[in-house]
């Protein structure tokens, strides 16, 4: 189909759904890079490179990709997130803090999602020293998943390394173990 319809963007994408099922994540991602160039714009699309630039760790490439992605998906509370996700990675704290924000509004009903967003607002909120915010997002997180070891973790950590809480820091550091 591609040799027939190279502009073709649908071609590029069944190749890249082809490539996925056989676990090669490098070329399914050349291929759905080649169905965005060709024309697609389909979500979907658009949300698997998104998805394997994160699971192979380019994180300069989400964080180009997922930002003009969230031009044409305003409302797509993924994007909001591996958006936040590559600027924390590059270590851009306020601008993901207020994608975060802004896309936490999207994934409102969702509470995985929600969770998500608000565990990585209570790691933004700590990088940038606002500490009494970045607690309150890691509860948040908590209310949604009360056994998420990650949040667990770090709060109990943030807690006791500033000599706060400290009860609740062992109950936190216990159970996330």
């Amino acid at each position: 189909v591609i040799d027939a319809h190279p502009n073709n963007p649908k071609g590029y994408a069944v190749q890249g759904d082809f490539y996925l099922r056989e676990e090669e994540p490098e070329k399914a991602l050349e291929s759905f890079r080649k169905s965005i160039d060709a024309g697609a714009t389909q979500y979907p699309i658009w949300q698997q490179v998104l998805l394997l630039d994160a699971d192979l760790g380019d994180m300069d490439a989400l964080l180009e990709e997922s930002t003009e992605a969230l031009e044409y998906f305003p409302a797509q509370p993924l994007v909001y997130l591996l958006n936040g996700f590559a600027l924390m990675a590059n270590e851009q704290y306020e601008q993901a803090v207020e994608i975060l924000e802004s896309g936490r509004e999207f994934a409102l009903g969702n509470k995985p999602l929600q969770a998500q967003f608000d565990s990585y607002l209570g790691d933004t909120y700590h990088q940038i020293g606002n500490d009494k915010k970045s607690d309150t997002y890691y509860e948040k997180a908590l209310a949604f998943d009360d056994n998420n070891a990650v949040v667990l973790n770090n709060l109990a950590y943030y807690l006791s390394v500033r000599g706060e809480k400290l009860d609740k820091a062992e109950e936190y550091s216990r159970k996330s173990n």
